[in-house]
C-alpha cells in the first residue's frame, strides 16, 4: 500500500506516507487542545479536537493573543505565552488555516476561525511545515534578546517579541551575519530570504536597517530605530548554516528522520557534513547508498521538496551531479562534482532516500501485502 502510493504521485510523497503511515488519533470533546512533540510540557505544537479526531492549525496569523488563550485552557502559564510558528509536525489532520482571537476569549474554539478550503478563507494549501505551536510561560523576554522563531527574526522590545519589516536591499546578508551571531548561531553561509507579513499576527517593530556585518546586536545597526510599522509587506527571516565537522571523509548518513532507514543524505567531503543534490539523482543512486549504510540495496528517492516541513536546510550542498551505475560499494565510487557543480542546486534539491528493509525474499519474488484476507 505505502509502496504503490508513492509511485503514483511523487509530488503529494509527503501527504500520501503521512496517510499510509499514520491513522487520524481520536478525541473525546471538540475544542479541546493539547500540546504535542514540545521539549516540556509547556510547549509544543497545537492541537485540537474537531470531529472526534485530533488534528494541527496553521500559523496564519498566529499571534500571542491565539498563544495565551491556548496556554489558560490548558492550565498552563499564560502571562507571556509566545507564539511559535512553524512547528513542523509530520501527521495527522490540519484543522484550521487560523484563528482571528481578540485575547477576552476563554477557549481557542471560541475564536473565529478560517477552516480549510471554506467559503471564507483563501487558504487553501497549508501544510505541516506550516504548524502552529506555543510555549506557555510568565517571564518576559529580556530588552533587545533576538530568537529564531522557526528562522522567522524576533527582536524583544517592552517585554514583548515583535517582527522586522525586511525592505528589498536592506535585510542583507550582513544583516543576517549579525542576527546569526547574536543569537549563537554564528552563520559559515548566511542567507535572508523574507517571508509574506500578513501571516503573522505579532507587531512589527523595527524596519529597513542597515549593518555592516561586524555589530554585536542588531540594534546596533544604523536606523534599529524601535518603532510601529503597519505598512510592511515581508518579514525577515534567517537562514543561519552552520557547518558540521566530520572526520570520515566519503561517510554518509541519514539525517532529519528519526528512522535508521530513511532520512536526508548527507555526505562528508573536506570535514563538514553537506546534502547532496539530487538533480542527476535515480534509483540507483538509492541502491549504492543503502548498501554504504549496511541495508538492504533498494528502496525509495524524493526530494527535499517533497517534504515541506524539512525545506529550511541548515548545512551546506556538497555534492551535485552524481551518477551511479547502482553496483558501486560507497557513494564515492560514483561520480559526481562538488558544490559549484550545478549552481542551480538549492535545499530543495536535497536528496531523501528510503532504504527497504531486509525481508529474506528471492530475486524476482512477489507477495501481496495489507489485504483484508489471503487473496
Amino acid at each position: 500500500m505505502l509502496v504503490a502510493a508513492k509511485r503514483a504521485v511523487r509530488g503529494s510523497a509527503f501527504l500520501l506516507l503521512v496517510e499510509f503511515l499514520v491513522a487520524a488519533e481520536p478525541c473525546s470533546t471538540d475544542g479541546q487542545v493539547r500540546l504535542a512533540d514540545g521539549l516540556t510540557a509547556n510547549e509544543g505544537r497545537v492541537e485540537i479536537c474537531l470531529d472526534g479526531e485530533w488534528g494541527t492549525i496553521c500559523d496564519h496569523h498566529w499571534g500571542s493573543s491565539e498563544a495565551r488563550i491556548v496556554c489558560q485552557q490548558l492550565g498552563l502559564p499564560a502571562e507571556h505565552a509566545d507564539a511559535i510558528y512553524r512547528y513542523g509536525g509530520v501527521s495527522g489532520l490540519i484543522h484550521y488555516a487560523g484563528f482571528r482571537c481578540d485575547g477576552t476569549e476563554t477557549q481557542l474554539s471560541l475564536c473565529p476561525a478560517d477552516q480549510i478550503n471554506s467559503s471564507t478563507t483563501q487558504i487553501t494549501n497549508c501544510q505541516h511545515l506550516e504548524d502552529a505551536g506555543v510555549r506557555c510561560t510568565n517571564v518576559p523576554c529580556a530588552e533587545n534578546d533576538v530568537r529564531l522563531n522557526e528562522e522567522i527574526v524576533q527582536v524583544c522590545h517592552d517585554q514583548q517579541w515583535g517582527l522586522m519589516c525586511a525592505p528589498r536591499g536592506s535585510w542583507d546578508e550582513n544583516a543576517v551575519q549579525v542576527m546569526c551571531t547574536q543569537a549563537g548561531r554564528p552563520s559559515t553561509s548566511p542567507r535572508s530570504p523574507s517571508r509574506r507579513a500578513l501571516f503573522y499576527d505579532a507587531p512589527v517593530i523595527l524596519n529597513d536597517i542597515t549593518c555592516n556585518g561586524t555589530e554585536a546586536s542588531i540594534v546596533e545597526c544604523a536606523q534599529a530605530d524601535y518603532g510601529s510599522f503597519t505598512d510592511c509587506a515581508n518579514i525577515a527571516v534567517a537562514h543561519c548554516e552552520a557547518q558540521e565537522s566530520c572526520n570520515e571523509p566519503n561517510a554518509i548518513r541519514l539525517t532529519r528522520f528519526s528512522s535508521d532507514t530513511m532520512g536526508r543524505l548527507e555526505v562528508c567531503a573536506n570535514g563538514m557534513w553537506g546534502t547532496v543534490c539530487g538533480n542527476t539523482a535515480t534509483i540507483a543512486l538509492v541502491r549504492v547508498a543503502c548498501r554504504q549504510l549496511n541495508h538492504a540495496p533498494g528502496g525509495s528517492l524524493f526530494r527535499e521538496s517533497d517534504f515541506a516541513f524539512l525545506l529550511d536546510g541548515l548545512v551546506p550542498i556538497r555534492r551535485t551531479n552524481v551518477v551511479c551505475a547502482g553496483n558501486e560499494d560507497s557513494l564515492s565510487e560514483c561520480s559526481f562534482n562538488g558544490a559549484d557543480g550545478d549552481p542551480t542546486c538549492t535545499h530543495r534539491d536535497d536528496v531523501i532516500i528510503m532504504c527497504a528493509t531486509q525481508s529474506g525474499c528471492n530475486e524476482g519474488d512477489v507477495r501481496l501485502v495489507d489485504g483484508q484476507n489471503t487473496n
